[in-house]
């Protein structure tokens, strides 16, 4: 008898602060209100638990850096520390990569100068390439049909693409890149890297490709490939992605 009224008294004491309430609504501010008006109640720490939550769950939701910050303005010691600074670094990297301005990835390195070695390296390829990308020119890509081993009589079973390229810069360049990006029917954007100028390459180059690319000179990109099929009709887009310059260390 004696355990049963301790249990009762227990509920309704529950009950008072009106906890049930809360946990009905789910919201950050029903908790926030709650633990403002009851900063002693027994239910603190799971209000709390569920509030930190709340607030990752919502920084996800919105996928803001805001959003993100506010949790660890909240929570600077919070249990989820690890996944929301991961969280977040994936999201400012994303939003990088979609903006791919020389301003987007000098916020990235600034705000992660200890991001993984891979990923590190690639923000620092892509802001030199953008440093330097308003002093290269593109021409609109060219499309046709061919034959893939080059034989005027043989079955079209081939794409090629064409791009001009010159170089408007006061660099010379030892190395440059361009990525073609479509959408196959049914399947995931596929993209491509093929080199304008280098001197090293995994396959075989063409020996004009390894020549030093002068300010002013223009050269074709050409890539071909047979992975898009014959009814292929979306846009494709190309863009610069890599370069070095002649003297660099």
């Amino acid at each position: 008898m004696r355990v049963a009224l301790v249990l009762v008294a227990a509920m309704l004491l529950a009950g008072c602060d009106n906890f049930h309430a809360v946990q009905r609504a789910d919201t950050i501010e029903a908790y926030e209100g709650y633990l403002e008006k009851h900063p002693k109640s027994r239910m603190h720490f799971q209000a709390v638990t569920r509030l930190e939550e709340l607030y990752l769950d919502r920084a996800k939701e919105e996928e803001t850096l805001e959003g993100y910050d506010a949790y660890f303005a909240r929570f600077p010691e919070g249990a989820y520390q690890e996944r929301a600074l991961k969280e977040r670094e994936d999201l400012l990297y994303t939003w990088t990569i979609d903006q791919n301005t020389v301003e987007a990835w000098e916020k990235y390195l600034a705000q992660y100068p200890k991001a993984g070695k891979k990923r590190k390296k690639k923000a620092k390829r892509a802001l030199k390439m953008a440093e330097y990308r308003p002093h290269l020119s593109l021409s609109e890509p060219r499309t046709q049909r061919v034959n893939l081993a080059e034989n005027p009589e043989g079955p079209l079973d081939g794409w090629k693409y064409e791009v001009d390229v010159t170089n408007q810069g006061e660099s010379t360049l030892t190395y440059l890149a361009l990525t073609i990006r479509w959408q196959e029917p049914g399947h995931a954007a596929d993209r491509e890297e093929w080199p304008v100028v280098t001197a090293r390459w995994p396959v075989p180059m063409e020996e004009e490709k390894k020549a030093p690319m002068k300010p002013g000179e223009t050269r074709t990109w050409e890539w071909t490939t047979r992975k898009i099929p014959a009814d292929y009709t979306g846009e494709i887009t190309v863009q610069p992605t890599a370069v070095a310059y002649l003297g660099e260390e």
